[in-house]
């Protein structure tokens, strides 16, 4: 879905060729005007300054935009790309290789346990649902701008929509922590003795 959005809004980022035609011929418009106007005024005088249209420099909120948008497809690429890794990591781990003897077997399984965790393969797997939120929550930012300069009304309607949904979010990740923590102060009460 993003790529839908980045694929439109990054158009955003260089000039129309049709403003470009259409400021072509108005200044071409301008210049026989002027041209005109200091021929039948003055025919020996000849400082002429033609003028020319400014140059396009797209605006911060379109910089934001396709900065939020382009950072949330490349997150979600990147997460795709290290659950594809973790994925061959898997099946690497629990492939069954034959062995001469259970001994040989276990020292293999053991040796596949230790390559797993010294390569932290638990923890990237940990990290790839944050890498995917965090993509998530850029296209939201990309949006809530695009809508933001358009109209007021959809984007306060779009920013309590997800507004709501990121508290939502917050209280669900934060008290299950909390809860832990108590847990924890309860088993082991000497942490607050101290």
């Amino acid at each position: 879905m993003v790529t839908a959005f980045t694929i439109e809004s990054y158009q955003w980022l260089q000039e129309d060729p049709a403003d470009t035609s259409a400021a072509l011929l108005n200044t071409t418009v301008i210049l026989l005007t002027q041209i005109a106007q200091q021929g039948s005024q003055n025919p020996q005088q000849t400082n002429f300054t033609p003028p020319f249209p400014p140059k396009f420099s797209p605006s911060s909120s379109v910089v934001r935009i396709n900065t939020f948008w382009f950072l949330s497809l490349f997150l979600a690429l990147v997460d795709a790309l290290f659950g594809l890794l973790c994925k061959q990591w898997l099946r690497e781990h629990k492939r069954q290789t034959n062995t001469e003897s259970p001994g040989q077997a276990l020292a293999l399984r053991w040796l596949r346990y230790r390559s797993f965790e010294a390569w932290h393969v638990p923890k990237i797997l940990a990290s790839l649902p944050i890498l995917l939120e965090l993509s998530l929550f850029l296209f939201f930012a990309g949006l809530l701008e695009l809508v933001f300069t358009r109209h007021s009304i959809p984007f306060a309607v779009s920013l309590f929509v997800v507004g709501l949904a990121v508290l939502i979010y917050s209280i669900t990740t934060i008290l299950p922590s909390i809860t832990i923590i108590k847990q924890v102060l309860q088993i082991y009460p000497y942490f607050t003795s101290r």
